[in-house]
Parts: C-alpha cells; sequence; structure tokens
C-alpha cells in the first residue's frame, strides 16, 4: 500500500455540518487509536518483567504453586503477546485511517467501507488471537513446575463476547457502508 496525500473532498452545506458535528469526536478517535498500541506495548512489557508479580498472578489463577518463571519463558511469553500485539497494532492503524477519512468526507463511500472492513477483521483476528495465546501463556509459565504441577488454563472472558459482537457489527455497517457508496454512485449517474 503506497502513501497518497489526501484531501477533502468538495462539500455541501450539510457535508460541512456533518464534518463540525464529528470533528472532534473523529481527532479524539484518531489520538485514542495511537495511543492504545502503545498503552498495551507498555503493559505488555511491565506485566513480563515484574517475576514476583508474575508468580503471584498465575499462581493464583491456576491454583498451583510456581516457584519461578526463568527467563526464556517470559521471553517466549513476550514473543506470544507481540505476535498478536500486531493485530492490535495494525487494528488501530485501520481506526485512525477510517477516521481520518472521515475527516476528509469520505463517510458512504468504497474506502470507507473498505476501512472500517479491515478495522473489523483485523480487530477480530486480534482478540481470537488474544484468546489462543492465553493457554500457551498458562503452559509456559508452568513448565518449570514438577510434571504433576504443571497447568493449562481454557480463559475466556465476557468481555472476549462483547468485543467479538462490536466487532461483528463493525462487518456488518461496513456492508451497509458498501451498499450506500453503491446507490450513492447509481444515484449519482442519473443526475
Amino acid at each position: 500500500m503506497t502513501a497518497a496525500l489526501r484531501v477533502p473532498l468538495p462539500a455541501t452545506a450539510a457535508e460541512r455540518k456533518l464534518r463540525a458535528r464529528i470533528g472532534g469526536i473523529c481527532r479524539s478517535l484518531r489520538i485514542a487509536a495511537l495511543a492504545y498500541p502503545v498503552w498495551e506495548l507498555a503493559l505488555i512489557v511491565w506485566h513480563w518483567s515484574d517475576r514476583d508479580g508474575l508468580t503471584g498472578y498465575y499462581s493464583a489463577l491456576l491454583k498451583v504453586p510456581i516457584a519461578d518463571i526463568a527467563l526464556w519463558q517470559r521471553g517466549t511469553a513476550v514473543a506470544f503477546h507481540l505476535a498478536a500485539w500486531l493485530l492490535v497494532a495494525r487494528a488501530c492503524l485501520e481506526v485512525y485511517r477510517l477516521f481520518g477519512g472521515f475527516l476528509i468526507g469520505e463517510v458512504f463511500c468504497p474506502e470507507a467501507a473498505a476501512r472500517l472492513r479491515r478495522t473489523a477483521l483485523f480487530g477480530l483476528a486480534a482478540v481470537v488471537a488474544g484468546i489462543l495465546i492465553r493457554p500457551v501463556l498458562t503452559v509456559l509459565v508452568t513448565l518449570g513446575n514438577p510434571p504433576d504441577q504443571r497447568a493449562i488454563g481454557l480463559l475466556f472472558a465476557p468481555q472476549d463476547l462483547l468485543n467479538v459482537l462490536f466487532l461483528v457489527g463493525f462487518l456488518a455497517l461496513a456492508e451497509v457502508f458498501r451498499a450506500a457508496a453503491e446507490i450513492a454512485a447509481e444515484n449519482a449517474e442519473f443526475v
């Protein structure tokens, strides 16, 4: 994908009013889309660098004693987390692009529909990756235990389902945007 200079589209009075109404929201969401992956990356580093906190957290979560989590175990866990984080970062990039497009008037157009679809797909991939790495992480942190004290945790939280519901909703909205863009293009041919 190449970077291109995007300039605001010529706007009608109604479009200018819409941009004025959503401008602050769009700019705020773009800032949040830049800040969120940085924040999550900092939390990943902080979480896996706190050896004592890790042993206490996973001991309580898995109900098994964990004496120590070796450096290689923590490093491997960070690698798994970073793989999932890349999907989060890409989803946030798509959010940034989506609301940047809204700011210049790209609302019900094929580009906006494609951006919304990519946001939903990368977001869903990030949620699924986050769910799938949890059992891997629990195995990793208990590998240093004697065989009878190793564990695998299948962890699914209610917010996982909520995230999936919202992201599938975004996929549906992307189809609505695409259909709206097609209808607008057909109407423009008649005018």
